[in-house]
């Protein structure tokens, strides 16, 4: 009965959620929420509200629908999606079934911890959007999985008066396995802080040289010339070249000398 109860419970409240949201059209909202042991995580979006947290603890808001300016960026990764798309519909039936056998293999995590497993086809887009951002061609055989070398520390000393922008990475691995995608965002004023949505790659770095490596003419040619004083945001993609394997984003924010 205690149980019963509990699931109806939840049902009148997601269902008051979702009245509140719907009685609320136009008006922005962020209601927090109290998650409870029945219920301990909650992400995503559900008829119009978004479910996040952060600091503070768990939230609800309105979804909003950002605008769509067609930047270049956009349009390149938009290409890339469909292309590698395309790829995948033009596997053989026995290509297709190596994918699926393969997905035991490449277990990851979704945005609540829990450890989940691609489809075939979600593997195969997965790997080939990682090798793409590197340069590299599609594969269209999945390898067994490797050790990807991760980066463990990572600085951008850009010097405006000097005409320099020079990376210095440590990795835990051979960093000969892997290339780097390098990204990084205009000068910004110090008190801009949210500034991962403004990364856009700027270069395409072996593991093996990034350390040592200036970033200037690559960086100039997104951004033009840093301003001494600004602080620009710098995020580090390693990707195996092989595997098409991909490790998480390493980010950093420093001021440009």
């Amino acid at each position: 009965m205690k149980l019963g109860a509990q699931i109806i419970g939840l049902i009148m409240t997601a269902t008051a959620l979702f009245d509140v949201n719907h009685s609320m059209e136009g008006i922005k909202s962020n209601a927090l929420i109290k998650l409870t042991a029945f219920m301990d995580a909650i992400s995503g979006s559900v008829a119009g509200t978004v479910f996040a947290r952060n600091k503070g603890g768990a939230y609800a808001k309105s979804k909003s629908n950002p605008t769509n300016p067609q930047t270049v960026a956009q349009q390149t990764v938009r290409a890339a999606f469909a292309s590698i798309a395309q790829s995948w519909r033009g596997l053989a039936n026995q290509q297709r079934a190596a994918w699926d056998a393969a997905t035991d293999d490449y277990p990851y995590q979704n945005r609540l911890g829990e450890t989940k497993t691609y489809s075939g086809s979600a593997l195969h887009q997965s790997l080939n959007l990682n090798l793409n951002s590197i340069g590299v061609s599609p594969i269209t055989a999945p390898l067994l999985p490797t050790t990807v070398a991760q980066l463990t520390d990572l600085s951008v000393v850009a010097n405006a008066s000097a005409g320099t922008m020079v990376a210095t990475a440590g990795f835990a691995t051979n960093p000969g396995t892997v290339t780097c995608a390098v990204f990084a965002t205009e000068s910004s004023s110090a008190g801009r802080t949210n500034l991962k949505n403004r990364l856009r790659k700027i270069a395409i770095v072996d593991g093996s040289a990034l350390s040592g490596t200036d970033l200037y003419t690559d960086y100039v040619a997104i951004f033009g010339v840093p301003i001494s004083g600004a602080k620009i945001a710098y995020e580090i993609r390693t990707v195996n070249k092989t595997t098409g394997q991909g490790t998480a984003p390493y980010y950093i924010v420093q001021i440009v000398l």
